[in-house]
């Protein structure tokens, strides 16, 4: 809009700083498709600016929430996971890699006893 042109709000213009808005646009873009400065968009449109972004949130939260109660296991884990504070938890063991360099205080078959993984397995199997 030319300087010096008095903005004038409508709901064209509204429902674009809604849809913009609700996917995060910053103001300074959303005021450049609208032709005119962040300053005016915040004057005119500061409550969208403001909540848009939080209804779309809530709202694709409630769908993920309701396909959850309808039984979508994915969504019903990922709801706990990120609102539940649950987590999925994978135990990852390695076993007879580990290497010793000896700095001369302790001899292999010292160092061997210490980290012994084979020991509980060979136990388990002689039962």
């Amino acid at each position: 809009m030319a300087q010096g042109v008095k903005y004038v709000e409508n709901d064209v213009d509204r429902e674009m700083v809604r849809k913009l808005a609700r996917i995060g646009t910053p103001h300074e873009q959303i005021g450049m498709v609208l032709e005119i400065n962040v300053d005016t968009l915040k004057k005119y449109y500061k409550r969208i600016l403001d909540t848009e972004k939080i209804v779309a949130i809530a709202n694709l939260g409630d769908n993920c929430y309701q396909k959850a109660l309808a039984g979508d296991q994915k969504r019903e884990q990922f709801y706990l996971n990120t609102q539940g504070g649950w987590a999925a938890h994978q135990e990852i063991v390695q076993r007879n890699s580990l290497k010793f360099i000896s700095d001369g205080s302790m001899s292999d078959d010292e160092f061997e006893a210490m980290y012994d993984t084979d020991t509980d397995e060979s136990q388990e199997e002689a039962e």
